[in-house]
């Protein structure tokens, strides 16, 4: 559940581990490459390990972007209507588009042919949590790893189901990409590529239902 890979190379995860022993001068890992180069990381630090991020990060508020290359458009949308106004005009205008949060997918059905990226990940109404005495409501643009965290801050409203969607939900990938996809992703990929979702298959076993919003601001619930 962590960023040891093997897509990164083993290489690597052993030169970094390297530079927390006290020995890591002489150490017996080199490649026959790297011989005599010297090492590739600079020894383990507790100063550096302890900076903290600037303090203007946590009221740093995120504003909108538009840039184009390479035959596509991209838009990050801070405004639930700015992102409705884009999907009415690449629809009149019969471009292809996508809704993007972390835009994970793309490691799964890669589409070269989308002209148009939509980023709705701060758009305030698609962030929100809202939990009553009877129903969890979460929106669209709430990653995974934020779900399990709300699910696991309100277990004691469902003790039989919630911890049994805490331990799927967590099964998910690794934590790197649940923190950045959007758990309705997995439903989508669902819907229109057949995909094996994990979050689609709890949430239909929980009876979960949807709330979806049309371009046309027309609102319909429904269930999954």
């Amino acid at each position: 559940d962590g960023n040891i890979c093997r897509c990164t190379g083993y290489r690597p995860i052993v030169d970094a581990f390297n530079t927390f022993a006290v020995d890591c001068k002489n150490c017996p890992t080199v490649d026959i490459e790297d011989i005599g180069k010297g090492k590739k990381f600079m020894p383990y630090s507790h100063e550096e390990h302890d900076k903290k991020p600037p303090a203007e990060l946590k009221t740093c508020k995120p504003s909108p972007i538009y840039f184009s290359g390479h035959g596509a458009e991209w838009h990050r949308v801070v405004e639930l209507q700015k992102a409705l106004k884009l999907v009415q005009q690449y629809e009149t205008q019969g471009k292809k588009y996508k809704l993007i949060v972390g835009n994970t997918m793309n490691g799964v059905y890669p589409d070269p042919s989308v002209e148009a990226f939509i980023d709705i990940k701060h758009v305030p109404e698609l962030k929100s949590i809202v939990a009553s005495d009877s129903a969890l409501t979460v929106g669209a643009a709430v990653s995974i790893q934020q779900l399990i965290s709300t699910f696991e801050e309100h277990k004691s409203k469902s003790p039989t189901t919630f911890p049994n969607i805490i331990s799927h939900l967590s099964k998910i990938s690794g934590r790197q990409v649940r923190g950045r996809a959007s758990w309705v992703g997995g439903v989508m990929m669902c819907k229109y590529q057949g995909f094996a979702s994990d979050t689609a298959t709890v949430l239909y076993a929980a009876g979960a239902r949807f709330s979806v919003l049309e371009a046309s601001g027309t609102t319909t619930d429904m269930d999954m």
